[in-house]
Order: C-alpha cells, then structure tokens, then sequence
C-alpha cells in the first residue's frame, strides 16, 4: 500500500508541475499579445496624429470638435506609454486657432 502512495504522490507532483507549466506559458503568451496590440494601437495613434498635424497645420485652424478628439486621443496615447514626437506633434497641434465659424468640422457661411 505504501508503494502504490508514494507513486500516488509523484504522480499528482508530475501533474500539478505540468500544469503549472502550460498555465505558465499561456499567460507568457497572452501577455505578449497584449504587449503586442498596445505597440500597434501606439503605432496607429502616432499616425493618426501625424496626418491631423499635417492637416492643420497646412490648413491654419481647427474646429473645436476636432481638438477635443484629438485631446481624448492623445490623453489614450500617454496612458499607454507612448511618447515621442507625438508629444511635439500635439503640442504644435494645441497651439493652431481654433475657427469657431465651424460646426462638425464643416465650414458654415
């Protein structure tokens, strides 16, 4: 009987460490993606900003709705590390007038 228990035992050893392990090795890889779609929602806000700046710039104003979008998105940016030229970008963003004659983004008469 104390044969077959010490088996026992090693055996539900070997099966707890087992899954220790795979447990171990899918949340490395969720975390990775993780890690990996926080790099390419950085990367895509960074673009998005980049053609808005190009935009503006060139243009000479915004609309408010447009800064306050671009403030939300940018506020997303910084609370998930991001930094950079992005930080420049906005900064010259935030100093463009505002045209207050536009509603929606449309120019009125």
């Amino acid at each position: 009987m104390e044969y077959i228990f010490s088996y026992l035992l090693d055996i539900i050893f070997a099966l707890i460490t087992a899954l220790v392990l795979y447990l171990y090795k899918k949340t490395k890889k969720v975390l990775q993606t993780i890690e990996n779609t926080k790099k390419s929602i950085l990367n895509i806000i960074e673009s998005i900003i980049l053609e808005k700046y190009n935009m503006y710039t060139k243009q000479k104003y915004i609309c408010l709705y447009e800064k306050e979008s671009l403030n939300k998105l940018y506020l997303e940016y910084q609370k998930l590390g991001g930094s950079g030229i992005v930080d420049k970008l906005y900064k010259e963003i935030d100093k463009i007038k505002i045209d207050k004659r536009i509603d929606n983004g449309n120019k009125s008469n």
